[in-house]
């Protein structure tokens, strides 16, 4: 498809149609390119660059790598976050890296202070802390922002506040940083391009870890539409402890519901109005002997590496993209199956013509823009 997709559906607007097009499909640039398999991230691989983008499977040590390479300047560092739950997993890898908590400054415990080593803080939060923020700016920080995609595409959410300030403050961090770190499990070239940006990238690595830590465990979908009775039915049967996960708020009261008025009585909830996240920290201590249910109050930054041998998650397709729903459902990082719902699944393939094809892209681009 080319720039006449524009000229057709803005023919009035004074734009340039050729540049707009380019710069829609405009991808990452980097001076680097490194593909790799490895156990765990190389440190040495990436060590030197001034902008790192680091795309990564789960169990590389993507945050721990991270922090021993910004350990090893005397740099302070400001994290941006997406979800409190990252924030509270973020103290205890930089803690593990060599930090000690007096250095780790969490916007959830008040504690941002331009005089600790690390600030973390949520890219809803940017704005009631922009002293903070301002005073690091003016005096040089590196700068890491985890979970990249979510991230970038919380900016453009609804619930956000004050997303002006948000976005000009971390754009700012962003251009301003000595170092620059943004990783993903899966970073997409339309985030990554805000990088590109705003970033000399002369002095770039993208490092791409392509190791797949889920080979051998069973995967069990049901795409039909009783797929959510029939897998509740299975959680009311499993007498184990187990990760039950949903992407929305009521099917995990649900499911905490069903186990307990069978009598369960360590389950572990999270929602918008249950559970603490600090728990999150000490996870398998906390969590061990436990049913554990959560809905996208956890989607990233629980690192569970309790044992089990099955898992649950139950995604009705109202709030998370596919990205995130495979985030949530790996927060266990050892069992041998998983068993998925998705009543919202339509297995009814429509064919469509190649013209049919080019009237959809055009109207999803007008709708885009």
């Amino acid at each position: 498809y080319d720039a006449k997709a524009f000229r057709k559906i803005f023919p009035k607007k004074k734009i340039n149609y050729e540049k707009e097009f380019h710069r829609l499909l405009h991808t990452f640039e980097y001076s680097k390119h490194i593909r790799d398999d490895s156990k765990y991230i190389d440190i040495d691989k990436i060590r030197g660059y001034d902008t790192i983008a680091l795309r990564c499977h789960t169990g590389v040590g993507k945050t721990y790598t991270t922090a021993k390479l910004l350990k090893e300047s005397n740099d302070k560092v400001f994290i941006i976050t997406s979800l409190q739950t990252t924030s509270s997993e973020m103290v205890k890898a930089f803690v593990n890296a060599g930090y000690k908590r007096s250095e780790v400054g969490n916007y959830l415990d008040k504690e941002l202070d331009v005089n600790k080593k690390v600030n973390i803080c949520s890219l809803n939060s940017l704005p009631k802390h922009y002293k903070v923020v301002n005073e690091l700016i003016k005096e040089g920080v590196n700068v890491f922002i985890d979970e990249f995609n979510s991230v970038t595409r919380y900016i453009l959410s609804e619930t956000l506040k004050d997303r002006n300030s948000a976005y000009r403050l971390m754009t700012e961090l962003m251009m301003k940083a000595k170092k620059l770190i943004v990783s993903d499990a899966h970073l997409l070239d339309s985030c990554l391009c805000q990088v590109t940006k705003v970033r000399d990238m002369n002095n770039s690595i993208h490092y791409c870890n392509l190791r797949k830590n889920r080979e051998g465990v069973d995967m069990i979908i049901h795409n039909y539409r009783d797929a959510e009775k029939v897998v509740l039915a299975h959680i009311e049967d499993y007498k184990e402890p187990t990760v039950i996960c949903s992407d929305t708020r009521a099917v995990a009261s649900k499911v905490s519901q069903i186990l307990r008025d069978r009598g369960e009585e360590n389950v572990k909830l999270f929602t918008r109005n249950d559970g603490n996240v600090k728990e999150l920290i000490n996870c398998d201590e906390n969590f061990a002997e436990h049913y554990v249910v959560y809905s996208p109050k956890i989607t990233f930054a629980m690192d569970l590496n309790i044992p089990y041998k099955k898992v649950f998650a139950i995604f009705m397709g109202k709030t998370l993209d596919a990205h995130s729903m495979i985030q949530q459902a790996t927060r266990a990082r050892n069992y041998e199956s998983i068993e998925i719902a998705m009543p919202f699944y339509d297995s009814h393939v429509e064919e469509l013509t190649l013209e049919e094809h080019k009237a959809n892209e055009e109207a999803n681009l007008k709708d885009h823009l």
